[in-house]
């Protein structure tokens, strides 16, 4: 595999996972869901710079959403 190739796939995996539309199971503002979606991509820079996806690119996708679920669960906890 060159690496031209290997850029190629990368850019297409991070593309990927960017596009991912957030839904939810609750009824959401509009500008709420617009927060998710910023949220999300905070959490896929955050995710780029893990070691492990650097490692591993594959990891990518779990570590955005692990990454977004721990926000989640803060966001939840501070409301309490």
């Amino acid at each position: 595999m060159t690496g031209q190739s290997l850029q190629l796939k990368l850019e297409a995996l991070v593309n990927k996972v960017a596009s991912v539309r957030v839904i939810a199971n609750v009824e959401l503002a509009q500008e709420q869901l617009e927060a998710l979606q910023v949220l999300r991509n905070h959490c896929l820079n955050q995710a780029l710079d893990d070691a492990e996806v650097r490692r591993d690119p594959r990891k990518l996708r779990y570590k955005t959403a692990q990454e977004l679920k721990y926000s989640l669960v803060a966001i939840v906890w501070r409301r309490l």
